[in-house]
């Protein structure tokens, strides 16, 4: 099995979401049970959420997230196929593509800053943590990322201006990762 696909989601007033995407080369049945006894226990951590769990993002280096960042999700895809041959039933090889990381940033227009970032195809970074109530961590870092996209969202009178801003993250030249992924346990 090769992971083709990772995401993970933060969005306001929710927990955390996340999922796998994953390609194999071929596939066989078995009927062979596991005994119980054996089997590994659930974890015990709590479920994670945007509410209480994140407990800081940052652009550019500076903590934006005193009332300003409604969500935040990434998406790491490895673009792997599967390769076919004659005399091969299922895949005979996995092919594995240019790492893509793309995600999206909602956060109120209180600023023109982001906007103008956008407009100008300028690099910054984002970054985030998520930490449960005994220390465990996560650390969700892109060093550079461009904007490619802002939908910028004018409801109304009496209605809060969002904008929903879609970036691409690249291989920083300094740091030499396109995204990184710290656990840090209690």
């Amino acid at each position: 099995m090769v992971c083709n696909s990772f995401n993970v989601a933060a969005q306001a007033g929710a927990i955390l979401t996340g999922s796998f995407d994953f390609m194999g080369k071929s596939a066989t049945l078995t009927q062979t049970s596991t005994p119980v006894a054996s089997a590994t226990a659930a974890g015990t951590n709590a479920v994670l959420s945007a509410v209480s769990n994140v407990a800081e993002v940052k652009e550019n280096g500076t903590d934006v997230s005193s009332c300003l960042v409604q969500g935040l999700d990434f998406t790491l895809t490895n673009n792997v196929r599967g390769l076919k041959a004659i005399g091969e039933m299922g895949n005979c090889d996995i092919g594995v593509g240019k790492c893509d990381v793309t995600g999206t940033l909602t956060a109120f227009f209180k600023s023109d800053s982001l906007y103008d970032k956008y407009l100008a195809g300028t690099a910054t970074s984002l970054s985030y943590k998520v930490e449960d109530a005994s220390g465990n961590a996560y650390i969700f870092d892109f060093p550079q990322v461009e904007f490619e996209s802002d939908g910028i969202n004018v409801g109304g009178q009496d209605q809060d201006v969002v904008e929903s801003l879609g970036f691409r993250a690249y291989k920083d030249p300094t740091y030499d990762y396109t995204i990184q992924i710290s656990k840090f346990a209690a």
